[in-house]
């Protein structure tokens, strides 16, 4: 995957070294690595190690061997130690001691040092947990080696020392709890973590836990799986930050940032934070992150219902999209492939139309800024998310009115100056898309949001308009280039700081945000930023019952589509997204 976001790799930012003169003093000795002598240098700031035979040519059949068995105990084991030699103590996850009971089950007998490390695994620059084994029979060599190492790693002050993990054993193919123990927990145990573990057993036990939680004894709040997990516990830590201070979620507060990181392993069906965040969705790519103490500031937004806080989001969907994710819930029962079902649900005839609504929003303060697919990807070095904007903006709350002509009056309190910054939108649409992060998943690998920025103080406005005829029609794959993905006339797309959104007609269709469900919404765009960024879709828990479903989005205003006509909307709809990386 190239030009796309990538933060895989450390951080290339100057810290400081840790001083002290037993840090400082350059140490060697010899170990057998791989059944061979290596003469081993510890500096203050390099582990490195040279064969005493001169360069080695290439593997021996014992050494392939040796490592295939190492393979063997789980991916976390690395196939071959010798591709470098040397790491820098800051890419040690952790180190401990190796011993071999069964010869004396009581204490062990001393092996080796293991040095956890992490390097590049493919091109999808996913990591892969790496571990040298420095063996030695000598214990006391081995430990003083291991309080080197130690007192430097304890030097970086950025990484985390204690974590609160949630673990819902359902998410995905529900082998949370196996993964978690394969492939998190030997990271964590071996970087010397203090964790709290509590596995979820029912939807408010995240709510109930996040209500009591200590949060100054932790440094990382680490959810293990998907988008819904990691949804739950981003709205309750921001609701519990703002009850902390005493902040009031009315339109137009100043929302406090929370000062505990978020750290989300992905495991569940949909991972489109973790996947825009980092890049890829891979867990121990992600278990590396959260030891190294990596931290990216992600852009929240606060969703509110006639003035009232519904929750705090980061993307939300109106119309097909919308739909689709309600119908996750449903479908639930079989597991990986309820994305797929949920999308042909919403593209029944009795659920794929167009709704007449307005939509108004508040562009972004610069001309430049209104124009979200500007052909710039957010990437690690993005210069637009690496300034920290942080602003505080009057929300008015909405209109009581339900006539269409209330939302254009937006506020009877406000000042002209406010009232002229807002503009309007009537038309007839398929889907409206508020994003704040990209949403990339394996259908739309460069995201729903393409040119969409993880920090920039703004969200993304993605309109998706009824077609009136086929002529309308235009071939997804006739335009590839990065400036064409959203050059269709059925597709506006406007970077803004607000969005008020109103059905014009009786219907009530549905937005997407996890257990809500609502028809007239104004989404504000906080800039709010949290650390280590989570996951994309708001899933919304239905009942279940067709009879709810055809009464939310069945209405006489809105249009009943052809079978020919709504497959070619489909296709120019969901062309680009499925299409994008062809």
């Amino acid at each position: 995957m190239t030009n796309v976001r990538d933060t895989s790799q450390p951080m290339k930012t100057t810290r400081p070294r840790p001083s002290g003169a037993a840090v400082a003093e350059r140490i060697t000795a010899i170990f057998q690595i791989d059944g061979h002598g290596y003469d081993v240098v510890l500096t203050a700031d390099c582990l490195s190690w040279t064969p005493l035979s001169g360069e080695r040519k290439g593997r021996s059949k014992k050494s392939a061997g040796f490592f295939r068995r190492l393979k063997g105990k789980g991916d976390d084991q690395v196939k071959d130690p010798e591709d470098d030699f040397k790491v820098t103590l800051r890419d040690i996850l952790g180190v401990t001691m190796k011993r071999q009971y069964n010869m004396n089950p009581q204490a062990g007998v001393c092996v080796g040092v293991e040095v956890y490390t992490y390097r590049i695994k493919n091109r999808m620059k996913c990591l892969q947990s790496r571990v040298v084994l420095l063996e030695h029979p000598s214990e006391e060599l081995c430990l003083c080696w291991i309080s080197r190492m130690q007192q430097v790693i304890d030097g970086f002050k950025e990484r985390p020392r204690s974590l609160k993990v949630f673990l819902q054993p359902y998410a995905g193919a529900k082998a949370s709890r196996f993964l978690y123990n394969q492939k998190v927990l030997p990271l964590l145990e071996a970087a010397k973590m203090k964790l709290d573990l509590t596995d979820l057993q029912h939807n408010e036990q995240i709510k109930q836990e996040m209500i009591h939680l200590d949060l100054a004894e932790y440094d990382t709040i680490v959810c293990v799986g998907g988008d819904g997990t990691a949804n739950k516990v981003v709205n309750e830590l921001l609701k519990r930050v703002q009850k902390d201070h005493d902040v009031s979620l009315k339109p137009g507060c100043c929302v406090i940032r929370p000062t505990v990181a978020v750290g989300i392993i992905p495991v569940g069906t949909t991972n489109d934070i973790a996947n825009t965040v980092q890049g890829v969705a891979d867990i121990t790519t992600a278990v590396v992150h959260i030891i190294l103490g990596h931290r990216v500031s992600v852009d929240v937004c606060s969703v509110y219902e006639k003035g009232k806080f519904l929750q705090f989001a980061f993307n939300s969907h109106f119309g097909f999209f919308g739909n689709a994710t309600k119908f996750l819930h449903r479908y639930t029962v079989i597991g990986e492939k309820k994305v797929e079902a949920a999308v042909l649900k919403a593209l029944t005839t009795s659920k794929f139309r167009s709704y007449d609504c307005e939509v108004a929003y508040i562009p972004a303060e610069t001309e430049e800024d209104d124009k979200p697919f500007d052909y710039t990807m957010c990437s690690s070095s993005c210069g637009v998310c690496s300034s920290d904007k942080t602003e505080t903006t009057l929300l008015e709350p909405l209109c009581v009115s339900n006539t269409s002509s209330g939302i254009r009056a937006l506020s009877t309190t406000g000042s002209d100056s406010e009232d002229t910054r807002w503009r309007v939108i009537k038309a007839h649409v398929l889907s409206v898309s508020v994003l704040s992060i990209a949403g990339m998943s394996e259908l739309a690998p460069l995201g729903l949001g393409t040119y969409t920025h993880l920090a920039d103080g703004c969200v993304d406005l993605v309109l998706v308009k009824g077609l009136k005829s086929s002529s309308d029609n235009s071939s997804p794959r006739s335009s590839r280039s990065h400036g064409a993905r959203f050059d269709f006339p059925f597709i506006e797309c406007h970077r803004c700081t607000e969005v008020r959104v109103r059905a014009c007609s009786g219907v009530q269709p549905s937005w997407t945000n996890v257990n809500h469900a609502f028809s007239q919404v104004e989404v504000k765009e906080q800039s709010k930023k949290f650390d280590n960024g989570v996951e994309v879709i708001d899933d919304l828990n239905s009942d279940g019952s067709d009879t709810d479903d055809t009464s939310s989005v069945s209405t006489s205003d809105s249009r009943q589509v052809c079978p020919v006509h709504m497959l070619c909307e489909i296709l120019n709809l969901l062309g680009y997204y499925i299409t994008n990386n062809v």
